[in-house]
């Protein structure tokens, strides 16, 4: 069995009376689109007729293997019929589980959702399979083949607010390298800045080999050499080719975003604008991955990934919160590094009191009550939730072994 016929099984609906074997669009060469979409989803009934350009102008160029499959979000069958007699590819058939299990393996968030599978491996070539479509609409950079940040970066020219050019691979090597996805027209982007600019002084001034790129999202060059000015780091040029790839390769879908790469050009972490706001000195540079984090303002972003695992406290229940880092501590650290391993979080409800408030109405937690051990996967629709607990190892490690051994309760998120 293929690695497609793994994904999609045996076969998928098509035009015809007969369904079409997966065997028959899988293979070298080949590249295979999963399209999230719906009919009442506005932003989708926008982006499919240009899909539908994009599918139909590669289909007539023979070295440009594409098949695309509709996975639906419409909430009826009639619905879904109506919507697939737009589009001239194939799907998967309304209601069926294979739509949630993809859906769930690709974390999918929103729709539309475009993903680029390779037809022999069936790896991902990029989720951002949308802003394919936009940017190379003749699909000349087909197969869009996943490319590292080194052979992304070789031959690049950066620039300095001087407008001197610099070798990209020359500047950058033998460093821990972030790279700073910003804009000037963006507020967000406006205040963090100067803290940024900060803190990679002190670590310079500190001799750590530490260089950031500047990607811009401005729309002129006036704007980017303003903002390129109150930077005293290194930037792709505006008009540089290689801003795509770079958005490509790490799934740039907002901004500020600060990537943090090591000297050998290995992903750090997505989210370095938090590791700088909440140590502005560098003290714990290059902000390696720790297996326990507290409750702060960027959980939410974790709880979107698999499991997570958070304990929460309240101030008078307990008298340090080091009690509820000690009791979570040993079992995060067991987990630490392993594959689909869980994120661990703790804090206390008074210190992290918006984000809960939030969560705990989105996931219907009406009166919580403290200590309180919760287990969330948003991904798969689920939560077990423990409170009033007894604040100790065992009660952890416990409820994590019956999540390895299948047995944990999973709760409906609202009941």
């Amino acid at each position: 069995m293929s690695a497609l016929q793994q994904l999609l099984g045996e076969s998928v609906m098509g035009k015809g009376e007969e369904p079409v074997p997966v065997e028959s669009f899988a293979g070298k060469g080949k590249v295979v689109g999963l399209y999230f979409s719906a009919h009442w989803c506005g932003p989708c009934r926008i982006f499919t007729p240009t899909l539908v350009k994009f599918y139909e102008n590669l289909k007539l160029q023979e070295d440009k293997r594409l098949e695309i499959v509709f996975l639906s979000s419409d909430k009826d069958g009639p619905a879904f019929d109506d919507y697939w007699s737009e589009m001239p590819w194939l799907a998967i058939p309304h209601g069926d589980s294979r739509k949630e299990k993809l859906s769930q393996k690709y974390k999918v968030r929103g729709i539309p959702t475009l993903v680029f599978l390779d037809g022999e491996s069936g790896e991902v070539i990029t989720k951002q399979g949308r802003s394919i479509v936009k940017s190379d609409p003749e699909g000349d950079d087909y197969p869009w083949a996943t490319l590292n940040f080194t052979e992304v970066m070789c031959g690049t020219k950066l620039v300095n607010s001087k407008k001197e050019e610099f070798d990209a691979t020359e500047a950058l090597d033998g460093k821990v390298k972030g790279l700073y996805f910003s804009a000037h027209w963006c507020p967000p982007c406006r205040t963090f800045t100067p803290h940024l600019v900060e803190t990679y002084n002190k670590l310079r001034d500190d001799g750590k080999k530490f260089e950031i790129v500047f990607i811009s999202s401005d729309k002129d060059v006036d704007s980017f050499q303003d903002h390129l000015e109150t930077m005293p780091w290194l930037a792709l040029p505006l008009e540089s080719q290689t801003k795509k790839k770079l958005e490509l390769l790490f799934e740039i879908d907002g901004i500020p975003m600060l990537i943090l790469l090591d000297e050998n050009d290995q992903l750090l972490t997505q989210n370095a604008r938090r590791a700088v706001e909440e140590d502005p000195d560098g003290k714990e540079f290059p902000w390696l991955p720790k297996p326990l984090s507290k409750l702060g303002g960027d959980t939410f972003e974790a709880l979107n990934d698999d499991l997570c695992v958070l304990l929460i406290g309240q101030e008078e229940d307990i008298e340090t919160e080091d009690e509820l880092r000690e009791a979570m501590q040993g079992t995060a650290e067991r987990y630490f590094n392993k594959e689909g391993a869980p994120s661990f979080f703790y804090g206390s409800a008074d210190d992290a009191e918006d984000v809960l408030h939030s969560l705990f109405d989105f996931i219907g937690i009406k009166e919580p009550r403290y200590p309180m051990l919760l287990c969330l996967n948003l991904p798969e629709q689920w939560k077990n939730v423990q409170q009033e607990i007894s604040l100790s190892k065992e009660v952890i490690e416990a409820t994590l072994s019956k999540y390895d051994e299948g047995k944990l309760e999973k709760q409906p998120l609202r009941e």
